[in-house]
C-alpha cells in the first residue's frame, strides 16, 4: 500500500490533469455522436384539447398523454424525457355517437405530425381510436360583486364608481351546478387611508360545488379614481308646493344653507340653482312648519347635507 501511494505520489500531477481532460473531451465526443444518430423509440405526448363547443366541457378523467412510436436522434428523445411534448387537439368537429366522443387515428396523426418538430417523424399510435371523456354543459354570465372596504385618508374620496375588469364571469358547467348562482364575489380585502389612485388584481371566490364547472376568469382588476374633496356652503330659496288656489306662502327663512362636499375642481361648476329646495303645503303640520326635501341635485358630488330640515310659514291672500 505504501509502494503505491509512493507511486501516486511521484507521477505528474499535471500529465495526470491532461490525461483526466482528454478522456472527457473523448467520452463526450462519443456521448454526442451517439445522441446525433436517429433511433426509433417510444415517447408520451401530453394532450391539450382546444377550441371545444359551448355545450361541452373535458372531464377531469380525460385522457391527459397518448403513446407513440417515433424516428427521432438522441437529441430529440433528450429533450422529449425531460421536457414531454405537448400536443395541441382540436376539437372544435370531433366524432360522436350515442353520447360518445372520439377521435380517429388519421386525425389525431394528422394533428400530431403538424405539430412536431422536422427531425422527429411519427411511426405509429398506441390506439385507433382516441375516446374523448366530455359532458354536456350550460353556460351563464354573471356580475362579478366587490367584497372591499375603501378607507380614505382625510379629505379625500372615491371619484365615480370602483372599477372592476371584467366586470363579468361567464360560467361553464352542468345546468345543476350553476343555476342557482346569480353573483360571484372577490375575495375580501381592506383598502386603507387612500390618497391616491389605486389599482389591484384580486382573487374571484366560487361557491363549493362547482368542480365539474369551467370560468372564464378567476381574478379581476379593482381600481378607482381618489380625489381630494372640500366642502361649500350655498344658499338656496326654498320652493312651496301644494298651496290653495289664492293664497301663497311665505317662509322664514326663504332660503336654506346647503353643505356639499366634492372636490375642488367639482365644486368651481356648481352654483345654487343646480339645488331644488321644495316644502309640501299637504304635508304642513298644526305648527305652521313644513318639512323640507332635496329635489334637485347636481351630480358629481359626494355628499349633500341641508343645514336645516324644516322651515316656517304663513299663507298670505293674494
Amino acid at each position: 500500500m505504501k509502494r503505491i501511494k509512493d507511486f501516486i505520489k511521484g507521477l505528474d500531477q499535471r500529465k495526470v490533469k491532461i490525461f483526466l481532460v482528454f478522456l472527457i473531451c473523448s467520452f463526450l465526443a462519443w456521448f454526442i455522436s451517439k445522441l446525433s444518430e436517429p433511433y426509433e423509440s417510444r415517447v408520451s405526448f401530453v394532450l391539450n384539447y382546444e377550441n371545444l363547443p359551448d355545450t361541452l366541457l373535458v372531464s377531469k378523467n380525460a385522457e391527459k398523454r397518448v403513446g407513440a412510436k417515433v424516428n427521432a436522434n438522441g437529441f430529440q428523445f433528450l429533450y422529449y424525457n425531460i421536457n414531454p411534448k405537448e400536443i395541441n387537439l382540436d376539437l372544435a368537429v370531433i366524432n360522436s355517437t350515442e353520447s360518445k366522443y372520439y377521435l380517429l387515428k388519421d386525425r389525431l396523426i394528422a394533428e400530431m405530425e403538424e405539430q412536431m418538430p422536422n427531425n422527429a417523424q411519427l411511426i405509429e399510435l398506441d390506439r385507433d381510436t382516441l375516446f374523448l371523456d366530455l359532458y354536456q354543459v350550460v353556460s351563464k354570465e354573471v356580475p362579478i360583486i366587490p367584497n372591499v372596504t375603501l378607507r380614505f385618508d382625510q379629505n379625500y374620496l372615491l371619484d365615480g364608481k370602483l372599477g372592476l375588469d371584467p366586470g363579468t364571469v361567464t360560467l361553464k358547467g352542468p345546468d345543476k351546478e350553476i343555476a342557482a348562482v346569480d353573483q360571484i364575489m372577490t375575495e375580501k380585502m381592506e383598502f386603507l387611508e387612500l390618497s391616491s389612485d389605486f389599482s389591484r388584481t384580486v382573487r374571484l371566490v366560487f361557491p363549493e360545488g362547482m368542480s365539474n364547472s369551467a370560468f372564464s376568469a378567476r381574478n379581476t382588476t379593482l381600481s378607482g379614481t381618489v380625489v381630494r374633496f372640500s366642502e361649500q356652503i350655498y344658499n338656496v330659496d326654498v320652493q312651496v308646493v301644494g298651496v290653495p288656489s289664492g293664497f301663497r306662502a311665505k317662509t322664514f327663512p326663504n332660503t336654506i344653507e346647503v353643505l356639499c362636499k366634492a372636490s375642488i375642481d367639482r365644486l368651481k361648476e356648481i352654483n345654487a340653482d343646480d339645488f331644488g329646495i321644495v316644502a309640501n303645503y299637504d304635508e304642513a303640520g298644526s305648527n305652521n312648519k313644513m318639512f323640507l326635501n332635496l329635489q334637485n341635485r347636481p351630480e358629481g358630488v359626494y355628499d349633500i347635507r341641508l343645514l336645516e330640515t324644516q322651515v316656517e310659514f304663513i299663507l298670505e291672500k293674494l
